[in-house]
């Protein structure tokens, strides 16, 4: 089964030290992601962003820092389905706050995307560090910040929900890739730049889906 995009959403909560909202995932959510932006001092707590209650996993990267702007990346493999709560605390109530999150299907149920490293600086686009991809029909994700505003899908990615503020928002590629880097753009605004990439793991050829798993054992 081939990866697909299920659902996601974002919000900015301002100043303030909590953010919740709530997705509805289908019932072949493998995973999902949530992405953090914090553009003062208040950074997510340590057990935080969670989904449905559960504490979800940081990426090794975290946090890729660019000026006052923190990024933060998280999964949860097997999330709960249907529609449940997105939740973040954080340590300070100063500066606005950014929370997305957004599910897949077509995944596996375990494991660890690999990321690149922290990828920061100025201008009009960035490019990230190279990602490795596990399985051939893995694909991308990032979350993607501009201070200066005029966010774009950058080398062909495909924008997840809404650019928050003209500042932030999350891509992904929308297909398979190849191990390599992933590029945002801004262009013509200039300003603060900063990307956060992770891989969406695809389930390695030889491995039987749930759907296979129910064929094989007919007639047992």
């Amino acid at each position: 089964m081939a990866l697909a995009y299920d659902t996601g959403s974002q919000n900015f909560a301002g100043s303030g030290t909590s953010d919740t909202f709530n997705l509805t995932l289908s019932a072949s959510a493998t995973v999902i992601y949530a992405f953090v932006m914090s553009d003062g001092a208040g950074v997510p707590a340590a057990s935080n962003p969670t989904w449905n209650g559960v504490a979800m996993t940081a990426m090794s990267d975290n946090p890729i820092t660019q000026g006052g702007f923190k990024q933060y990346g998280y999964y949860l493999y097997s999330p709960a389905t249907g529609t449940n709560a997105l939740a973040c605390t954080y340590s300070s109530a100063s500066g606005g706050k950014y929370l997305a999150g957004h599910s897949y299907t077509g995944g596996p149920t375990t494991g660890t995307p690999n990321v690149g490293s922290g990828t920061a600086g100025s201008g009009t686009s960035i490019t990230s560090s190279s990602v490795t991809i596990t399985n051939t029909g893995g694909w991308r994700v990032c979350s993607y910040l501009c201070d200066g505003g005029g966010v774009t899908s950058g080398s062909g990615n495909t924008l997840r929900g809404s650019v928050l503020n003209t500042a932030w928002g999350v891509f992904d590629t929308n297909g398979a890739v190849a191990t390599g880097t992933m590029t945002q753009s801004s262009s013509p605004t200039s300003g603060a730049q900063s990307i956060h990439v992770s891989e969406i793991v695809a389930i390695s050829a030889g491995v039987a889906t749930p759907s296979t798993l129910m064929l094989l054992g007919i007639g047992i």
